[in-house]
């Protein structure tokens, strides 16, 4: 009985007996489990070897790409300039009664109830007005199929505004598209290393990679809720009415818009970006295949990649796009190429896609077109800086004058010294009046270099995110300009965009801020705007008192005297300023020279002998410089 031949096994063979067909439709999945059942995985997602029941029994095959919230700049956010056409158009009223009595006349509506839906709008809700958004767009596409000697100061101004900011939407979604797929080849690797320490050699048979991204998807995300959402609202006159159909060729669609919107003709008549002209279901509908069809053009080439097979081909598009995307934009150029006019329309639709209300500027030019005065604004004064005290930069001759630079008095005139070697390497450079200093790297990064900080005590820089041509520091906070003229403020560890004229320095203390144009023009931010100022000029900075100093074109130098002038402070020619103390500016000579003056002196002094100095910066008592070969010093 305990032999291991004790028993035998017996085998009957008999055939099998179908009892039930165990089948699942197309696409579902047969699994033995609870007697028999079928399953099916989500779209874009395959079977894997676990199963069915757990978290891994589908594998997700396609990546999806978020892209960060950006903030438009919207129709009364493109400038003075804008505002100026915008308030002409407004208080003329001829070309904005003819668009909508031809909508009216195209879509069979009261031409009465038309023009007084969408003055309605106009009066109360300008920025949604489709009529605004397409006749400002017509102005800037007439400026730019002029020639340059034809247009006007204020076409110049819109051209360049509109032009940087074409420019700034092709890099965000061409750097999108860099970044996405960098991020799809690192998870790719990453999810066949994993396989393969499962499977081993049997990897190379498996389907292990994620399915790369669809880059018309990509650039509809990088629009998402901008030029999709709104480009109904925002060009939508434009495909409808004859005039302007050069400017949008999808005819057949507007058609179909109009007809879909044909049982509400009231949902048309206004010409409003959300529920005016096409905001109907069918109307958005009708536009939706175009879009998709032309959201890529001139920015990202579709790119079908084949696994790893082709990604050289992919790496080499993307690294064409951002070359393309860093050129500047030339508007009249872009509309004479093939899709050119597709890509105008991608682009408007989407800097102009945030609601955003008239500025100041716009309410007194509105009232001046309606008083009559149709000749160019009045050329912009002085603000007030409030609570600084006056200053002057001769020597003193009165008690009143020596009164107005006593908080200068206790600071000794910066003579000499050493000047450290730090690591690192940059191209501006900046001190907070808490001892931070912060630096724009030599380290290309998006749209512009790479960002670093040091603390008054610490030994070592520490990186920031986002990227940056030119820096400022009021109090504890930096600003930034990137490369294409747009404006951020430190918010923590990140970056908060702020609506501004496209600019090219910008100056900060913690009681004031300011900025110069890349047209030249200086403005002062006043609450969350910018008052224009007298002048022009290259360079900026900000005093602890909230005066600013510029220098200009020609190496001048001059400071706000509190009397709603400029004051020339003469003696050198700069190409760089930083100042903290009142009435204690630091130039850089152009001889790249450091030099400082006091303003009970009316002479410049040199604390630097080398003559090779870029950028300067000063704050809590301390000089930093950076020299020709971007290495970076600071005064002991």
């Amino acid at each position: 009985m305990t032999g291991g031949r004790a028993c035998k096994k017996v085998l009957d063979f008999k055939p099998a007996v179908k009892l039930a067909a165990l089948t699942c439709q197309k696409g579902q999945h047969f699994d033995f489990i609870d007697g028999g059942t079928c399953w099916s995985c989500p779209d874009n997602a395959d079977r894997t070897v676990h199963g069915v029941k757990s978290g891994k029994a589908c594998r997700n095959k396609k990546m999806k790409w978020a892209t960060p919230t950006r903030t438009m700049y919207g129709l009364f956010g493109l400038g003075t300039a804008a505002d100026e056409v915008l308030a002409e158009l407004i208080a003329n009223r001829d070309e904005i009664d003819a668009v909508v009595i031809e909508a009216a006349e195209n879509g069979k509506v009261s031409k009465d109830k038309a023009l007084a839906a969408a003055w309605k709008l106009i009066d109360t809700k300008p920025w949604e007005s489709s009529y605004l958004h397409t006749l400002l767009a017509k102005k800037v596409i007439d400026a730019a199929q002029k020639p340059a000697s034809k247009r006007s100061p204020v076409e110049k101004s819109l051209l360049s505004t509109v032009a940087n900011l074409f420019q700034w939407n092709r890099q965000f979604i061409a750097y999108q598209a860099k970044q996405a797929h960098e991020t799809w080849f690192a998870a790719g690797q990453a999810f066949y290393n994993k396989r393969a320490k499962e499977m081993g050699a049997a990897v190379v048979y498996s389907d292990n990679m994620i399915t790369p991204l669809d880059y018309n998807e990509l650039v509809a995300s990088t629009v998402q809720g901008a030029a999709i959402g709104s480009m109904a609202g925002s060009v939508g006159i434009g495909m409808f009415l004859p005039k302007f159909a050069y400017m949008f060729p999808y005819r057949s669609f507007a058609i179909k818009a109009i007809s879909a919107a044909g049982s509400n003709p009231s949902a048309f008549i206004t010409g409003g970006g959300g529920s005016g002209l096409l905001g109907s279901t069918g109307a958005a509908g009708a536009v939706a295949a175009p879009i998709a069809i032309t959201l890529a053009i001139g920015v990202i080439v579709t790119m079908e990649i084949d696994k790893f097979a082709k990604t050289q081909k992919a790496e080499g598009e993307i690294r064409q796009s951002i070359n393309i995307a860093n050129r500047p934009v030339d508007i009249a150029l872009m509309l004479q190429q093939k899709n050119g006019k597709e890509e105008f329309w991608l682009h408007w639709s989407t800097i102009l896609s945030e609601n955003v209300a008239p500025s100041a500027n716009f309410k007194a030019r509105l009232a001046a077109f309606k008083s009559g005065q149709t000749g160019a604004p009045a050329k912009p004064t002085m603000p007030t800086i409030q609570g600084g005290k006056p200053l002057t930069m001769t020597p003193a001759t009165s008690s009143t004058s020596s009164a107005s630079i006593s908080a200068t008095t206790s600071v000794p005139l910066s003579t000499g010294g050493n000047w450290v070697q730090v690591q690192g390497a940059a191209t501006d450079i900046a001190r907070g009046a808490d001892g931070t200093t912060y630096i724009v790297s030599t380290e290309k990064q998006g749209s512009g270099f790479k960002i670093y900080q040091r603390g008054k005590s610490a030994k070592n820089w520490s990186a920031m995110s986002g990227a940056a041509t030119r820096i400022a520091a009021s109090g504890d906070r930096a600003w930034i300009i990137n490369n294409v003229g747009n404006v951020f403020v430190q918010l923590g560890v990140g970056w908060v965009p702020v609506r501004a004229p496209v600019a090219q320095d910008i100056g900060a203390s913690v009681k004031g801020v300011w900025l110069v144009g890349k047209d030249g023009r200086i403005y002062q931010r006043v609450g969350k705007g910018w008052q224009p100022a007298e002048g022009n000029a290259q360079r900026v900075d900000v005093d602890a008192d909230g005066r600013p100093w510029v220098v200009t074109k020609k190496g001048n130098v001059f400071v706000h005297g509190n009397d709603l002038k400029w004051q020339l402070v003469a003696g050198e020619k700069a190409s760089d300023v930083s100042v903290d103390v009142p009435g204690r500016p630091h130039i850089v000579g152009t001889d790249g020279k450091i030099y400082t003056r006091d303003a009970r002196f009316p002479k410049w002094k040199a604390i630097s002998q080398s003559n090779d100095t870029s950028a300067v910066g000063i704050g809590s008592g301390q000089v930093w410089r950076v020299n020709a070969a971007h290495k970076i010093f600071y005064l002991k």
